[in-house]
């Protein structure tokens, strides 16, 4: 017994020190900062590992909104990194346009290091005059128009294995056009006679270089001091924006939990990075570089588009809606529970406007 009695009085001895040491640093912190600033709200935090313990296993996203709208903009540490959350449009927009030279930066992981060549490729290079050579080629030699047509042979034998990868996205908006078979059907007269643009509009030719869209990103960090919204941020903090709550701010989107595909009719906000409610690609100088290009999110509204044209889509027969359930996740596009079957209906073939490939282009 008395060896486990020592054990147990050393572990808290060690346990007092630790939290000794961090309430003494806390509190030297505040005071070394005089007149400057407080960071933005946090919530309480455990010594060492910060609030990782709050943040737990599951859905990340959700629980970083269910803090933002407790405390507002959020300041967390997670183990020994600070972090600031973003949440809103307008903080990103600050964060991402008014900062951006502030917020470039790359946190530079072990991960990454072992992996990525050293951190010093285009997306984990740190910001600097490497980086922007290696943005530049990418943009103006890889990513450009000419040769991104140049690649169009190439791009024609992947699409089968690209259709395989984005199959998820394509599922999960089926299952939404079927749950809203009443809104589907008002898209369809738009899908069968849209308008024809030059086919060259579809490989980005009329559209502004990829350079020029102000655009960000959703894993940075600050490169120095700075104050963001009357809130003191140190160099070094990592940034998270958390696109998910945005997307879904009342603030920004009118019933932002509902299917509404009519809010982007007749609308501006697009994917460019230029409206901080919608950042799909992010934004600013570490936005991803061939936003312009965009491949995957056409070949998603391509195909979509001609499944709508050519085919009513119905549930077998005996089959409810609620049978199939949209399975939220942290991935790129969520799941469903089971698989989705649809009854597919051909229609008459299109002879007022052609083939619905050119149609969309």
């Amino acid at each position: 017994m008395a060896p486990a009695q020592l054990d147990s009085s050393l572990l808290r001895s060690l346990l007092l020190v630790v939290s000794c040491f961090a309430i003494v640093r806390s509190l030297w912190s505040r005071r070394k900062q005089g007149g400057r600033a407080a960071p933005p709200p946090s919530p309480p935090a455990w010594p060492v590992i910060g609030n990782i313990l709050q943040l737990g296993q599951g859905h990340h996203h959700r629980k970083l909104q269910s803090l933002a709208r407790r405390h507002g903009p959020l300041f967390l540490c997670l183990g020994s990194v600070p972090t600031v959350v973003v949440s809103s449009a307008s903080v990103a927009e600050a964060v991402l346009k008014t900062q951006d030279h502030v917020f470039c930066g790359r946190p530079q992981q072990h991960t990454a290091r072992g992996v990525l060549y050293g951190c010093q490729d285009i997306g984990f290079s740190p910001y600097g005059e490497r980086w922007r050579q290696l943005r530049r080629i990418a943009v103006v030699h890889l990513l450009s128009a000419k040769r991104v047509d140049s690649f169009r042979a190439l791009r024609e034998e992947e699409v089968a294995s690209l259709v395989a990868r984005i199959r998820a996205a394509i599922e999960w908006a089926m299952a939404e056009l079927i749950k809203n078979q009443r809104k589907w059907r008002r898209y369809k007269p738009r899908c069968r006679g849209g308008t024809r643009t030059s086919p060259r509009g579809a490989a980005g030719e009329d559209e502004p270089p990829p350079g020029s869209h102000e655009g960000s990103d959703a894993a940075t960090s600050t490169v120095q001091d700075t104050d963001l919204h009357n809130y003191d941020i140190p160099a070094k903090t990592r940034l998270i924006i958390n696109a998910w709550e945005i997307g879904r701010d009342g603030e920004s989107w009118e019933n932002p939990e509902d299917f509404l595909p009519d809010r982007f009719v007749h609308s501006d906000i697009g994917y460019s990075g230029k409206d901080f409610r919608f950042i799909p690609f992010s934004a600013g100088r570490r936005g991803c570089p061939s936003i312009a290009f965009a491949f995957a999110t056409r070949l998603v509204e391509l195909v979509l588009a001609n499944l709508m044209c050519h085919f009513d889509w119905e549930l077998p027969e005996g089959q409810e809606l609620e049978s199939f359930e949209v399975v939220e996740s942290s991935g790129l596009s969520p799941g469903l529970k089971s698989a989705l079957i649809l009854v597919a209906k051909p229609l008459q073939a299109l002879t007022a406007y052609g083939d619905c490939n050119k149609v969309l282009m």
